[in-house]
């Protein structure tokens, strides 16, 4: 069963009977009050800063908690309310979906077995339970094996499926989860595993959202700086390694040594490129699976792994790894042999290479009124070229029926890298309205990829759409 076939722009539209709207509000004020008081940003910058398809995901992650919750006097659902009221527009198999939704639970899955356009494995790492394979088209042709997910899966039909608010999790995001979800019930002692039943999944729904956006919003923001290697997966760490040369030896003597070298190509009299192997065909991302990969090739493709150079009485090796400068030095070690003296090295990280060109960079201060008219065109090099490498709780007046205990509200550590345990926090207040409409949409027509690499990948699901605001 595909569930894009789905349509709930009814019930999304039924929002506005009533005061249901102000009741969805809350729900709202449950999964971004404490991001919003944290990060200092209200909901439409928030969205702004994450792009349309998180927008859409995280509204639909509130929206789908929305539908699962009772409401007084008669504890009905919003859900219920809509079929007595509006079921007789439905066919039977999407009241079925409804209701399969109202009664769902959010948890987190790890994802295997992935059959691309058809199906996946998911197993349960919050509930004592088997695991099931999921219907999916969709997100089963990006979907990561070993993936941890936030999501929704209910059985209709014969078929279980998963609903439109899904978030990709990465590490830091589940052990944050993890640490919120067990110090919202108490439990203190370490567990190797964590289990929990439904009614308090559901009253915990709102961590999934903070634990996502406390998790994205650093590395959004920069106050994180992304993981970053190299084409082997290795950290970047810049290395200038300097060999003296011998008294006597001469630049020819060098390129005479390195000639012939499969490993070395030469661009100019004094330059050489050390070259790699182009990856095979199917060869995983190399590193950790949430960093940045940068590197640069040559025009067939060929990875350049570092640059030497003939400088003054110095030959220079220049690399970005500790492995990469090792290797190079025993390779240059092992062509020249008494050629070269004992090596001299320089390491710099990122963040110093970075403060050192912002310090180079001239201010508008510093370049001459004429100059500052001039318009600048940037210039291009060759590949052929040598490369240098927390909310309130419910408000008394809601007719919402009272929960066993208080919803979960997030905070993070004074590092940023965990969300801790219950609070309430009634000062809080928001900017502006989040309309029943704000961002609807979440799933397969709505969601485009994002080329920010500081976001997760966004993975598109073939779920149900709703109207444009």
């Amino acid at each position: 069963m595909n569930a894009n076939s789905f349509n709930l722009n009814a019930l999304v539209k039924f929002l506005g009977r009533d005061d249901w709207a102000l009741h969805f509000e809350e729900v709202m004020g449950d999964h971004f009050w404490p991001v919003m008081d944290e990060f200092g940003l209200d909901h439409e910058e928030i969205f702004e800063l994450l792009g349309s398809h998180w927008a859409m995901t995280l509204w639909g992650c509130a929206f789908e908690d929305f539908l699962t919750q009772a409401f007084e006097p008669d504890g009905r659902t919003f859900v219920d309310i809509y079929l007595k009221s509006r079921g007789f527009k439905e066919t039977a198999r999407s009241k079925a979906y409804l209701k399969a939704i109202s009664a769902s639970v959010v948890s987190l899955y790890e994802v295997s077995e992935i059959v691309p356009g058809k199906s996946f494995l998911a197993r349960d790492l919050l509930r004592g339970v088997d695991p099931v394979t999921v219907s999916e088209g969709t997100a089963t042709q990006t979907l990561p094996q070993w993936e941890k997910i936030a999501a929704r899966i209910v059985h209709v039909g014969g078929t279980n499926v998963i609903t439109g608010g899904l978030l990709p999790y990465s590490p830091e995001a589940t052990e944050a989860l993890f640490k919120g979800l067990k110090e919202m019930t108490g439990r203190k002692r370490p567990r190797k595993t964590l289990i929990l039943d439904d009614d308090t999944l559901r009253l915990a729904a709102p961590l999934f959202t903070h634990a996502w956006l406390f998790d994205t919003l650093p590395r959004v923001l920069g106050e994180v700086q992304p993981l970053v290697c190299n084409s082997d997966g290795d950290d970047i760490v810049f290395h200038e390694v300097r060999f003296p040369l011998e008294t006597g030896i001469t630049d020819k003597d060098i390129a005479d040594r390195f000639a012939g070298m499969d490993d070395l190509r030469q661009e100019n009299p004094q330059f050489w490129n050390w070259l790699g192997r182009p990856p095979a065909k199917g060869d995983g991302r190399p590193g950790h699976p949430d960093a940045l990969v940068t590197g640069v090739t040559m025009e067939d493709s060929t990875p350049v792994l570092g640059n030497l150079e003939i400088k003054g009485r110095f030959l220079v090796l220049m690399v970005n790894s500790a492995e990469r400068a090792q290797r190079a030095a025993e390779l240059v070690q092992n062509i020249l042999g008494k050629m070269v003296r004992t090596p001299l090295t320089g390491i710099q990280t990122i963040e110093k290479a970075r403060e050192a060109y912002a310090g180079l960079r001239p201010s508008s201060d510093d370049i001459p009124l004429d100059s500052q008219r001039r318009s600048f065109t940037p210039c291009s090099t060759s590949s052929t070229a040598p490369h240098s490498t927390n909310p309130s709780a419910c408000s008394a007046t809601s007719p919402r029926a009272p929960p066993p205990g208080p919803r979960p509200v997030a905070k993070r550590s004074p590092d940023g890298s965990n969300i801790s345990k219950c609070d309430h926090r009634p000062g809080l207040t928001r900017t502006t309205p989040w309309p029943p409409t704000i961002s609807h949409g979440y799933g397969k027509n709505s969601a485009s990829k994002t080329s920010d690499d500081s976001l997760p990948k966004a993975l598109v699901t073939g779920f149900y759409t709703y109207p444009a605001p």
